[in-house]
């Protein structure tokens, strides 16, 4: 693969225009299918990069409210051990992390269980059960709900994948583009390939794609154990 260490769009486009045939056309086109490439990389088509990762945005809580918007471009949640949505007092102050449970065991767990209970009364039913620091939390199609109901303001953490700025115009450039932009490249010049029944192209650029996927997953594998200690049977 080549040496090339981030792009631009004019020049992401550049390639895919010579992958097709040395091509001098079609850069809007191609600007598009970077961008499509981009999202269907980013919708689950395999472990997310660092580079997405939003680090200790706020979430503002406020007393008596439950449910809170996702944050805007909200992909998903980083792993449990990179730290998700968490309180802090102050930053002197000891971290609790907040526990992510389905709905109805967070419902449970805080409110009670009724629903087997035939002989439950008027006063049990409508029972108001005490407020307190947010302890855990629902992932909802749209946004987040807090559990129990707060009983003040809190400004909670969370860390979270984000989806990346789209490659808006030829001078534009973004992360995807700097990090890895053959895998990108490979993807829209694949889309475009097949779009044009340009078999030669459909296979040069898959291959490109794969080659771009297999040097982030490289580069994921080096962060995540350069300054780790290794060693045979270790815990690390």
């Amino acid at each position: 693969m080549p040496p090339v260490l981030g792009m631009t769009g004019a020049e992401a486009v550049a390639e895919v225009q010579q992958g097709l045939g040395w091509r001098s056309d079609r850069a809007t086109e191609i600007l598009r299918a970077l961008n499509w490439a981009q999202d269907l990389r980013e919708l689950g088509a395999g472990t997310l990069p660092w580079f997405l990762t939003e680090y200790d945005h706020v979430v503002t809580v406020t007393s008596a409210t439950v449910l809170y918007a996702l944050p805007d471009s909200f992909l998903q949640e980083t792993e449990e051990r990179d730290g998700n949505l968490r309180y802090q007092s102050s930053s002197s102050s000891r971290t609790w992390f907040l526990k992510k449970m389905d709905e109805m065991s967070a419902n449970r767990y805080f409110f009670g269980d009724w629903q087997n209970n035939f002989d439950m009364d008027t006063t049990q039913a409508t029972q108001s059960l005490s407020p307190g620091v947010p302890r855990a939390y629902v992932l909802r199609e749209t946004s987040i709900k807090v559990f129990p109901i707060p009983d003040t303001d809190y400004n909670l953490l969370w860390n979270f994948f984000k989806a990346d700025e789209d490659i808006v115009n030829a001078a534009a450039t973004n992360k995807w583009l700097t990090h890895c932009p053959w895998l990108i490249v490979g993807g829209a010049g694949a889309k475009l390939a097949a779009d044009i029944l340009n078999a030669g192209a459909v296979k040069t650029f898959a291959s490109l794609r794969m080659e771009g996927e297999a040097a982030l997953l490289k580069k994921h594998v080096q962060r995540e154990i350069a300054a780790r200690p290794l060693s045979m049977g270790s815990r690390n």
